[in-house]
């Protein structure tokens, strides 16, 4: 593995919290909206970094509608797979009324579609920089380290 790091494994990250299996299993919904929403904020930051470099109109307009539809795509997801998923954690008591739940097939499809729509707006904002830093006055080699600085996000 590393010579640096924390000391934690993946079997000691679960002496990270106290008590048994069914109250590890209660901080699933918590980190899975924490996970997803530094997703969406991540690409919402970037998204309006480069709002404010391009110049002409229907470039502003195109990050405009990705930026929206990225961000409620990924606001909606967030919502449904922490709070109204119903899956083999509710038998430990996660979500006690299954009234409220949603089918499991609808999360799990839309769960893959945001994911697939992340995916290729992260590969979309990969690729924007190079046309706007490409038209800037600038020696060569400085172009091209502002675009592999700004296209690391889809790593």
């Amino acid at each position: 593995m590393t010579r640096l790091g924390l000391g934690y494994t993946f079997l000691k990250a679960f002496e990270l919290f106290p008590g048994d299996a069914v109250t590890r299993v209660k901080f699933v919904p918590i980190v899975t909206f924490a996970a997803i929403t530094a997703c969406w904020i991540s690409k919402l930051s970037f998204f309006i970094t480069l709002i404010r470099l391009v110049s002409r109109w229907w470039q502003k307009a195109t990050l405009w509608f990705l930026m929206t539809t990225s961000t409620v795509c990924l606001i909606v997801l967030s919502f449904l797979m922490s709070v109204k998923e119903c899956n083999d954690f509710h038998e430990f008591g996660q979500l006690p009324d299954r009234d409220n739940c949603i089918n499991l097939r609808v999360t799990r499809t839309f769960g893959i579609f945001a994911s697939v729509y992340a995916t290729v707006m992260d590969l979309l904002l990969s690729v924007v920089p190079s046309f706007v830093m490409w038209k800037l006055k600038l020696p060569r080699h400085e172009k091209v380290a502002i675009v592999c600085a700004m296209s690391t996000g889809c790593l």
